[in-house]
């Protein structure tokens, strides 16, 4: 599943907001380092009761030369090739329940470390609590240098920077009698399993966990002891089989297999100096909109370096609120002669939208009918239903349920009434999984994703089948890798219980399925713009939020009231984004009983950063040591506040710089010397269009030789073809500011393409056309004609979906999934041909 894998956005590096200090340089690499085959070489330290630890950091240079063989930590687990261990899978619930485990995942290539949970723990005891990275790591002779830390909190480093987080708040088995060691895993008879293949040097154990700025800070130098370092083996012998422990500790260290010693081992060393600011002067004013950033850099072990420059504007105006709408499971509505026209009341409310709640979004969490394919009036009713919303312009996407598809995944009036074909004509649909030729499957609209924007910000929302397949998961990975700059919102039937946790099984799709602790660990939490996820299928209500692997926070909805009165009483939940107080207010009302429910689990608030998020900027690369760096960064707007930062890596460690900021000055404008004029004039022959939108633009520039160019452009907004023609005329009249004194001559170049120019008087239809042209024309400015360019949502645009609604109107509706030209997509021509040929529009109007 490589689509998974994807880097953790550079956006993580925000949390860095210090350089880091390194210790002074000595050799330039280590002297010795242990090589492992990845069969059966292996280091033990036998039980060491010692290392048994609640609150830990495990480090360990490392360089991967091949695949290894892996083992398993247990279920629920991680299946991985070890580095540095005390346990394995063996036996939950005692003492050979595994304290912990620092590995690389066997699949994917990323870090990973696990425990099973201690009997004083609020779960069931041996229970599995692995964290997983998101950089996969090749097999490449390369050296590396792995961390993580538990304290309640899992967090993982490579290199020294972050790269997972994951809040437990559970014990460790921090009595296990199983064995440590190194490139393998032992149970408690030391019995080993797994083999890790390539180099190791330098693993220490310490009882505390470090700070980020810590291990970053000592990744480079060669530790021999220090306080809370409880193991420290600096693989330095040069030969024979004992390794060693430098801690105090005396915990010494067996060779088995026939690991070899080979020289030199682990790069030491330090890390660039914190970037120094050169320009723009940090709160300076006046930068231009196309600014450059400038950093010193320097390294004491030389280049070449790479210099990665992050910015974003500050103190940007909030934008309004707006709300995003879940419909959870309205099966027993559809299913009921009595209680179906409850849903209808949903959908009415929400186009009516009574408390003015800027409904941005609405998304059906799937168990849409109760019965699958057997009742097809189920399926008619939620149609019904459901297209109240299409009509009015609502936004909206749907999850299948396990009552919409069978555990096959066969979902036939699923199928045919919420279609592909029902969404395309909007221009927010974002598209489904079998849409592309590259796609392994095509589940029609069964996995879809939506675009949206409100609040100044960009959403996708990204629909699921329940279960999620692999198809599923990595379709999902490679839509949100498409967008990494949009805000996603995943949207599936089941997800999260109602003890508030993600099922480690899937529920009905045994065969192909993925439970949503899979999906959590192996795509979500690596795909940093997710940051909220919805579902229903189990009755009730839940909540909880986890980090991401940047460190963010992805919160978690369950909501389903199929088990109430009458199907549900109409009760439905909606979240109310507030850019200006970052919060989500969570609210649960029945549009049919006309109240609130505003018990803890039905009302809440989530804390959610809606500012702009660091962005890269600019990269500069190659840079040599004791230089200055430099980043264009274009495109500013004029008179607004940025902030920015650099981080400067060699390679292997990477320093961040302070956060400084300038304020960009008013746009240019040129003082005039001289003044010239330029007139146009072109003539184009166009076809009316349903809404036609001319405009024309000159420009003029003089050159040292005095000669100026202007260039007239016409753009239209053709929607479809209409009955008549025009041959309008087009003047355009500029002045321009040239820098020089000499009068210019003019030479205009017209560069044109059809529109029509708007002409004045009374334009009762509003297509660009006076009243008295069109009868001019021969045409009553409220004919049928004269229909078909109106704008039927009051948009200001007309576009398909004004002529969909037309043709549906007249009658046209049944033949409008239909691609007329055949040029892979339906559009307004398509709709035009099909409205002609069920004889909709009369012949003087063709």
């Amino acid at each position: 599943m490589s689509l998974r894998l994807a880097m953790v956005p550079l956006l993580v590096l925000v949390v860095l907001a210090v350089g880091v200090a390194w210790p002074a340089r000595g050799e330039a690499d280590s002297t010795w380092a242990l090589d492992f085959d990845g069969t059966d070489d292996r280091v033990s330290f036998g039980t060491a009761p010692s290392l048994g630890l609640s609150t830990f950091t495990l480090e360990v240079w490392f360089k991967r030369q091949g695949t290894g063989a892996s083992t398993t930590t247990g279920s629920g687990g991680a299946t991985a090739v070890p580095l540095i261990t005390k346990g394995k899978s063996e036996n939950d619930g005692s003492t050979v329940d595994m304290n912990y485990f620092l590995g690389i995942d066997f699949t994917t290539g990323v870090l990973v470390a696990d425990f099973e949970e201690a009997v004083a723990g609020s779960g069931s005891s041996g229970l599995n609590h692995p964290i997983f990275g998101s950089t996969a790591i090749a097999a490449d002779n390369t050296w590396h240098h792995a961390a993580v830390t538990y304290d309640g909190t899992w967090r993982l480093y490579l290199d020294g920077m972050p790269d997972g987080v994951l809040v437990v708040n559970e014990p460790p088995r921090a009595d296990s009698i199983q064995h440590a060691g190194l490139g393998t895993a032992y149970n408690s008879t030391g019995v080993a399993e797994g083999a890790f293949n390539g180099v190791l040097d330098e693993a220490r154990i310490w009882n505390v966990a470090r700070t980020q700025t810590q291990i970053a800070g000592s990744i480079g130098a060669e530790i021999a002891s220090a306080p809370g370092l409880v193991g420290s083996w600096q693989m330095e012998a040069g030969g024979g089989t004992s390794i060693a422990d430098s801690s105090g500790s005396g915990i010494m260290g067996t060779a088995t297999g026939g690991p070899g010693w080979v020289s030199p081992g682990f790069p030491a060393g330090t890390a660039p100096a914190t970037p120094t600011l050169v320009s723009p002067a940090n709160g300076g004013g006046g930068v231009s909109p196309s600014a450059t950033l400038q950093v010193g850099v320097s390294d004491e072990d030389g280049g070449p370096l790479t210099v990665t420059y992050y910015g974003r504007p500050v103190n940007t105006t909030p934008g309004e609120d707006f709300t995003l709408l879940v419909l959870p499971d309205t099966q027993h509505y559809v299913d009921s002669n009595t209680n179906h026209p409850t849903f209808g009341q949903q959908t009415q409310w929400i186009v009516d939208d009574p408390f003015d709640l800027n409904i941005a979004f609405v998304s059906h969490l799937g168990d849409i009918v109760e019965d699958i394919d057997s009742f097809e009036i189920q399926w008619q009713r939620a149609d019904q239903y459901m297209k109240t919303l299409d009509d009015n312009g609502v936004k909206s996407g749907v999850a299948p349920g396990n009552h919409d598809m069978s555990t096959a995944g066969v979902a036939n009036f699923f199928d045919e009434y919420f279609h592909p074909d029902r969404y395309l004509p909007f221009d927010w649909y974002g598209g489904y999984l079998g849409q592309q030729p590259s796609d392994p499957i095509n589940r029609l609209n069964k996995d879809n994703y939506e675009l949206f924007s409100a609040g100044g910000m960009d959403f996708i929302i990204i629909h699921m089948e329940y279960d999620m397949p692999d198809y599923v998961l990595d379709w999902v990975a490679e839509i949100l890798e498409q967008y990494p700059e949009r805000r996603a919102i995943l949207s599936t039937h089941a997800f999260l219980n109602t003890s508030n946790n993600r099922p480690t099984a899937p529920i009905y799709r045994t065969a192909d399925g993925n439970s949503a602790e899979t999906a959590w660990q192996e795509v979500i939490r690596s795909h940093c713009n997710v940051f909220l996820i919805v579902n229903g299928h189990y009755p009730g209500e839940g909540r909880r939020t986890d980090l991401n692997d940047c460190g963010q926070p992805v919160h978690h909805g369950l909501t389903d009231y199929q088990s109430r009165t009458n199907g549900g009483d109409g009760w439905l939940r909606y979240y109310t984004f507030s850019p200006a107080t970052d919060t989500i207010d969570a609210y649960t009302y029945s549009p049919k009983l006309g109240t609130f429910e505003n018990d803890a689990t039905s009302r809440f608030t989530w804390a959610y950063d809606m500012s702009p998020g660091f962005a890269v900027v600019a990269t500069d690369t190659g840079v040599a040591s004791e230089t200055t760096s430099s980043g264009a960064w274009s495109g500013l707007q004029p008179n607004t506040e940025y902030e920015w930062y650099a981080t400067v890596s060699d390679g292997v460690r990477t320093a961040t710089g302070p956060t400084w900021t300038f304020t960009t000055g008013s746009a240019s404008t040129p003082t005039p010397t001289a003044t010239a004029t330029a007139v146009a004039t072109a003539t184009a022959t166009a076809t009316a269009t349903a809404t036609a939108t001319a405009t024309a633009t000159a420009s003029a520039t003089a050159t040292s030789s005095s000669t100026a160019t202007a260039t007239a452009s016409f753009t239209p907004t053709p929607t479809f073809t209409a009955t008549h023609t025009h041959t309008p005329t087009f003047t355009a009249t500029s002045t321009p500011t040239p820098t020089l004194t000499p009068t210019p001559t003019a030479t205009p170049t017209s560069t044109s393409t059809p529109t029509v120019t708007p002409t004045p008087g009374p334009d009762s239809d509003g297509d660009g056309y006076s009243d008295a042209r069109e009868i001019e024309l021969g045409e009553n400015p409220l004919s049928y004609c004269s229909i078909m360019r109106a704008d039927v949502d009051g948009n200001t645009t007309v576009n398909s979906l004004d002529l969909l609604r037309v043709a549906i109107d007249f009658g046209a509706g049944p033949g409008l999934r239909t691609d007329q030209d055949a040029n892979g997509q339906v559009n307004s021509l398509d709709l035009l041909t099909v409205a002609i040929q069920f004889g909709r529009i009369p012949s003087e109007c063709v």
